[in-house]
């Protein structure tokens, strides 16, 4: 099968954001959002966010927030692209529905510098998400691979660490992103 095959759909999304930020002092901040869209084949996604920041110094903030959100069915997966879209067959639209997700995060930052020459920013995150009618590639039939939406979620949880160090125009990124997954599928 070839790739035009697989991807041979338009998908159009149209949306509309607000968000709103209250400073209710120095040290914390509220802010909520909302986002709806509409998609022509999946429907009407309505998205609430919000998240508190806690700025304590010019070197520590904190963040805790959540809301919910959604993916709709594609190809274009990292389990596909390892395949090489080899033998993957096309979604099948009308009876496949759009991923949802809801989830929350904490992190804390620290920002310094140096000897007044080398910055340094590092940041821990803790996330927890939670996908209801996940699409996955499963291999159906020898050298046949499809998308099934089986009955059931997917839970991820984890840690994520980022550290930077600046000099000037020269940056250096390290990650670290230890992550668990369980997922309750039938």
């Amino acid at each position: 099968m070839k790739i035009q095959d697989l991807v041979n759909y338009n998908h159009l999304t149209y949306g509309a954001f607000i968000q709103n930020t209250w400073n209710a002092s120095d040290l914390f901040k509220l802010e909520t959002g909302l986002r709806t869209d509409y998609q022509n084949e999946y429907g009407v996604f309505v998205l609430p966010r919000i998240s508190a920041m806690f700025d304590f110094n010019n070197n520590w903030t904190a963040r805790v927030g959540g809301g919910l959100g959604y993916k709709t069915p594609t190809v274009f997966t990292e389990d596909a692209e390892r395949i090489q879209f080899q033998n993957v067959l096309p979604i099948d639209v009308e009876n496949t529905v759009a991923e949802r997700s809801i989830g929350g995060n904490f992190d804390v930052n620290y920002r310094t510098e140096f000897w007044e020459t080398i910055g340094f920013t590092a940041n821990v995150l803790f996330f927890y998400t939670k996908v209801n009618d996940p699409l996955i590639l499963m291999n159906t039939f020898p050298a046949t691979w499809e998308y099934t939406q089986p009955d059931g979620f997917i839970d991820t949880k984890g840690v994520e660490a980022n550290f930077k160090f600046s000099y000037r125009d020269f940056k250096l990124f390290t990650k670290l992103y230890p992550c668990r997954c369980k997922s309750t599928l039938q």
